[in-house]
């Protein structure tokens, strides 16, 4: 759906294009949607938590001989935690990345714009910005900074426009100004965003 959209944009009607945009969107959504549902469970997230856990005393039991150096229950909990919720955020990062790229195009920016407000959702925000940032090199500080006060906006989704951020401000120029308004605004580290851009540079 996305090679159609990418390379049909200048001969499909647009109510054609909005149609296709927009489902083909609702299928990442509704995986996200079921994984969410998965992951509110308690009973599921504590079956996950302790899977990790048991997994981590069999390394730590084979790897760590000295007894001193193994950790406890209650640290492997905590490790086992940190990495449940760091995978549901990658996760979910990676499906709206997928909707942004896959769909994505400066063709179809009227078209995006335009089934993302009528969306309205914050999934629908992500993937409308990121197309944005990605394809337009347009990022709008001032108008996410002012979406992300909204109490519908989960951490996850935080977490995830500033990750968006963070990776197009390494691959553009961001002057000082501006890298001063994003820390403001939306409580990223001017010096994280300068570092990841030295970083992208030294990598290429």
């Amino acid at each position: 759906m996305g090679r159609i959209l990418k390379n049909r944009a200048g001969s499909l009607e647009k109510d054609r294009l909005n149609y296709i945009f927009k489902e083909a969107m609702l299928v990442n959504l509704r995986i996200l949607s079921s994984f969410f549902t998965l992951i509110r469970n308690e009973k599921g997230q504590k079956s996950i938590i302790s899977y990790i856990s048991s997994r981590l005393k069999i390394f730590s039991d084979k790897v760590l001989e000295e007894t001193h150096r193994r950790p406890n229950d209650e640290t492997l909990e905590k490790w086992s935690r940190i990495i449940f919720w760091n995978t549901n955020f990658e996760i979910v990062y990676s499906y709206i990345s997928k909707s942004i790229l896959s769909l994505g195009s400066d063709k179809l920016l009227n078209v995006v714009t335009q089934v993302c407000d009528s969306m309205n959702t914050p999934a629908s925000f992500l993937v409308k910005h990121g197309i944005l940032m990605w394809y337009n090199k347009n990022l709008q500080i001032d108008t996410i900074s002012k979406e992300l006060e909204n109490s519908n906006y989960s951490e996850i989704s935080k977490k995830i426009v500033r990750r968006l951020i963070i990776k197009h401000s390494s691959m553009h120029n961001i002057d000082f100004k501006d890298r001063q308004r994003i820390a403001e605004k939306l409580k990223i580290s001017s010096d994280r965003l300068l570092i990841e851009k030295i970083k992208r540079n030294k990598s290429e």
